[in-house]
């Protein structure tokens, strides 16, 4: 009975985002994957089914060590059963509510013009991009910043970093994104005159594939490009997003193997019984490790830890206390030898509201982000948005994904303490930049072929 509760919860949560994705598609008449609550749902939906679904597959059992740390956190079928109804609690309560407001409320507007993002928007993209990667190859080169030996070094070389040096990095990986988002998105405006220029981009995207490196900045680059060209140059239906997405998924998986393995070569050489989906794997073992923790005993959580999503956006030399978060609360709390080394987990919305108020929470924070993103999608769609207003939107929909990744209001502190101050620094140099010369199209405006 509690197996087949939890393929009744996996399924639940599958026709929920079928549900709102072909609510959104009629109502816009386009594949709605420029809609960040679509976008949320969909991240929802791997976090849970892939790695629920892979022990369904593996017999609900982890039968070997090469299973990585689930093997030996064992999660009992009971506490799978508590996870997904977790899960499905973000999902119903957040489907209603957006629905609701998004689908069958009429307070948002078909979008017909986007702001054409000017030359000098393009420009001083570009500059602040250049001006980056010298940037941090001066750091680099003359020793301020030691060069990691491995992936999971490199955490532990920006922990060793003065906290001013570190919020500097941050700011610029922020500003990095922030400049690429309107860069792409002005040159797919441009589009077919800039088709040399993509291409030169995907090149570079290619070519900083590092096997042993990070996945996000590639995936994000990628996504960043895929969405704009939906937007801007051609829709893109819905049969090519999930084939798209489908690959995209699978090589997801096998990068975080192989990363994990060491080696291309001791890919697919395991039997079926050892598949690790990595990233996937690690939030909801977070969850489960936390639900075993607190049957044994009761758990203290920081306030500043607790609630710190709601003001991580304020620098931590201006707060009264420790700034924190969940993710290192909970390796200092349980993991402080794996944190030593550099290593982390992330957190997760499933874990939040594990240690919170179970699913009565998640239920309220479901609500609480469907209100936001649909507010956020009619500040995006509003008639009178200026050009920047895209690009913004644009990042917090890349990084959706972090919102149930770590806790489910994490992009507040990156997107205010960050993003916005990007953002304000790309339009201050535009503003310089068309003082030496005019924008002969300032004010202008693209039909989008999908909204």
């Amino acid at each position: 009975m509690t197996l087949f509760l939890i393929k009744f919860n996996l399924l639940f949560i599958f026709l929920c985002i079928l549900f709102i994705y072909f609510s959104l598609q009629k109502k816009e008449n386009s594949a709605p994957m420029f809609d960040i609550g679509m976008i949320w749902l969909i991240v929802l939906g791997l976090y849970t089914i892939v790695p629920v679904g892979t022990w369904l597959a593996l017999g609900a059992e982890y039968s070997s060590p090469l299973n990585g740390r689930l093997y030996y956190i064992s999660p009992t079928k009971e506490e799978y059963l508590y996870i997904t109804q977790i899960s499905l609690a973000y999902c119903v309560s957040f489907t209603l509510l957006y629905y609701f407001l998004r689908v069958k409320s009429n307070s948002i507007k078909t979008r017909n013009l986007i702001p054409y993002i000017p030359d000098r928007a393009l420009f001083a993209s570009l500059f602040i991009i250049i001006g980056i990667k010298l940037f941090n190859f001066t750091l680099q080169f003359s020793g301020v910043i030691a060069k990691p030996e491995s992936y999971v070094d490199q955490y532990l070389v920006v922990q060793e970093l003065p906290i001013i040096l570190r919020q500097i990095l941050n700011f610029n990986i922020t500003l990095n994104s922030i400049a690429t988002i309107v860069l792409v998105t002005a040159l797919l405006q441009r589009w077919p005159d800039s088709k040399f220029i993509i291409l030169i981009y995907i090149l570079i995207l290619f070519i900083g594939i590092d096997a042993d490196g990070g996945r996000a900045s590639i995936i994000v680059g990628l996504f960043t490009l895929i969405l704009t060209w939906h937007i801007f140059v051609r829709k893109i239906p819905t049969l090519t997003w999930s084939v798209v997405g489908t690959l995209g998924l699978a090589l997801f998986t096998i990068w975080g193997i192989r990363r994990g393995l060491k080696s291309w070569e001791a890919v697919g050489t395991k039997g079926f019984k050892t598949v690790d989906m990595g990233e996937f794997d690690s939030i909801i073992g977070n969850a489960v490790d936390l639900v075993q923790k607190i049957q044994e005993k009761s758990i203290s959580i920081p306030f500043q830890a607790r609630y710190g999503e709601f003001w991580s956006f304020i620098p931590s030399q201006l707060l009264p206390f420790e700034k924190m978060d969940m993710a290192n609360w909970y390796l200092n709390a349980f993991y402080k030898d794996y944190k030593a080394i550099g290593g982390g987990w992330a957190f997760g919305a499933m874990s939040q509201a594990v240690v919170g108020g179970g699913i009565i929470e998640a239920c309220i924070r479901g609500l609480m982000l469907a209100l936001l993103y649909f507010l956020l999608v009619r500040w995006y769609k509003s008639a009178k948005s200026q050009w920047w207003i895209f690009p913004l939107y644009l990042y917090l929909l890349v990084y959706t994904f972090m919102s149930f990744r770590d806790t489910t209001f994490q992009q507040i502190g990156p997107f205010l303490q960050f993003a916005l101050p990007s953002m304000f620094l790309i339009w201050l140099l535009s503003l310089v930049l068309s003082i030496a010369k005019s924008d002969p199209n300032p004010n202008s405006q693209i039909e989008p072929k999908a909204v």
